[in-house]
């Protein structure tokens, strides 16, 4: 193999893409109430800018060892510093029995001028290069002959069950600095091995991080035969029916087994109102999976169909998640108003029963999503607190505040009829883009035949895709309704 070309193809993995153009599909209202709907409550909580990792075309090598039944990758391949100093690392050959696995690394200096630098910042040539799993596990990136920076080549050894051991950490391997200079590129073959002591644990399954202050190159490890998640789900036996509005196959996390390569694991299946949990999509196959990171929706059963509660719009960048790459994302479920963050998905107004989580990233078009029951009491939703309500009777008027200096005001009416249409649910109601049904379906009482609903053009036309004098059956708690929005005329 032509280390050199190999390791030019690992640097360039370090450029970073830029996210597509956003895809609010939004209204031309100049009141602003239609921008964005969702605002900073739904889409701005997604824990900020993600980080958007190279094509499929620059995906870790993946690799099966031969010494135990284990495939690995480098989940995280690259790091890149703010003075422009780039490393990348990436399998070149798995563990056999003549040889521990090898890895290529690559430091390349971007600036147009000489640097020179500590080692132990690129992670990879540090005095060791040490990782740990969750389990505290060590595994060591090891020098080789064929690693320039290195003054010691420690020897490799097997152990009793024939995985590969470095024989000795007491030596220094490299010396503290090194430089490159402008658009050079320092490359190198490494050894991955175990700790020497063999009461410390050979490499196992897990993730393992090389990290220093706040940058970190990942090596994630999963049983070949049964990369799957570990133990059982408590919704085994359920068959749940499809999500709507969701592409190609349903790929339930309580329907993974072992044999599972790419699935959405939550933390898990039951929470009691205020709670948290967190999902993680992993992708142990061999190929990337992409999609959009900013996509999420949060589901609820009812009667055996699923209708969507939020979000109702998202950004639209692109992400692919590379072998081995893990994505977390965390819920927070409140049953009154949410506490809002910059750190997780917040959904508020919720009322017990069950519910599905999913997220955008697939390796062939199919849906990930994972189940899970929220004990919480049976959500009663209002008006807006802000709303001024006229009863006159077996007729209702409600003025939004948007509706006074409104450019264009408009009246959305909801009224009684015989006729069922689509079902809403309390859970729907307190989100943005139903904000007229909210303040007209939630007063409805007996005796009540119609409510009118005073506010601007994009929240009484945006029901009807913006056309005014359309109407639409619907039904809310067992009730039929028809509803229509129409614009003011000018004065």
């Amino acid at each position: 193999m032509d280390r050199r070309n190999f390791l030019a193809g690992t640097t360039g993995a370090a450029a970073l893409l830029a996210g597509c153009s956003t895809g609010f599909a939004t209204d031309d209202d100049e009141d602003g109430d239609d921008a964005n709907p969702n605002g900073s409550a739904e889409e701005s909580n997604d824990g900020g800018n993600p980080t958007l990792p190279d094509g499929p075309e620059a995906s870790p090598t993946v690799v099966d060892f031969k010494t135990a039944s284990l495939t690995a990758t480098v989940a995280d391949d690259h790091v890149s510093t703010a003075d422009r100093l780039r490393v990348s690392l990436d399998f070149v050959e798995p563990a056999t029995p003549d040889g521990p696995a090898r890895l290529a690394a690559a430091v390349y200096n971007g600036k147009s001028f000489e640097q020179t630098f500590r080692l132990r910042r690129t992670l990879v040539f540090d005095d060791p290069a040490r990782a740990r799993n969750d389990d505290r596990d060590s595994i060591y990136l090891v020098p080789t002959e064929a690693t320039p920076p290195a003054e010691t080549v420690p020897d490799l050894t097997r152990d009793e069950k024939g995985r590969w051991r470095v024989a000795s950490l007491r030596d220094e391997w490299y010396p503290k600095t090194w430089t490159l200079g402008p658009d050079e590129e320092l490359t190198a073959e490494l050894a991955l091995a175990a700790h020497p002591d063999e009461g410390n644990s050979p490499i196992v399954p897990g993730r393992y991080e090389f990290a220093r202050r706040g940058n970190a190159v990942a090596i994630a490890v999963w049983p070949t035969d049964e990369p799957g998640p570990d133990g059982d789900s408590g919704f085994a036996d359920a068959d749940p029916p499809t999500l709507p509005n969701e592409d190609g196959e349903m790929a339930w996390y309580h329907q993974a087994g072992p044999g599972t390569e790419t699935y959405l694991e939550p933390s898990a299946e039951a929470i009691e109102a205020p709670g948290t949990i967190e999902f993680a999509f992993v992708n142990r196959s061999r190929e990337a999976a992409s999609g959009n990171p900013g996509y999420w929706r949060l589901y609820k059963l009812v009667d055996d169909e699923w209708y969507p509660v939020a979000p109702w719009e998202w950004v639209q960048p692109l992400e692919h998640v590379g072998p081995g790459s893990v994505r977390e994302r965390r819920l927070h479920c409140y049953h009154g108003d949410p506490i809002e963050t910059t750190e997780a998905r917040t959904v508020g107004h919720l009322g017990g029963g069950r519910y599905a989580f999913a997220v955008g990233y697939a390796v062939a078009d199919e849906t990930h999503a994972a189940m899970f029951d929220l004990e919480a009491p049976e959500l009663s939703v209002g008006a807006e607190e802000d709303a001024t309500v006229a009863d006159e009777g077996d007729r209702i008027v409600v003025e939004l505040p948007n509706y006074e200096g409104a450019r264009r005001p408009a009246t959305f009416t909801a009224t009684r009829t015989d006729e069922a249409g689509e079902r809403l649910l309390p859970e729907q109601l307190p989100r943005r883009p139903q904000r007229a049904f909210r303040n007209s379906l939630a007063l409805f009482e007996p005796g009540v035949e119609r409510v009118e609903v005073k506010t601007d053009r994009g929240t009484a036309l945006r029901p009807f895709g913006y056309e005014e004098n359309e109407t639409r059956p619907v039904e809310y708690r067992g009730e039929a309704f028809e509803v229509t929005g129409v614009l003011e005329p000018d004065d």
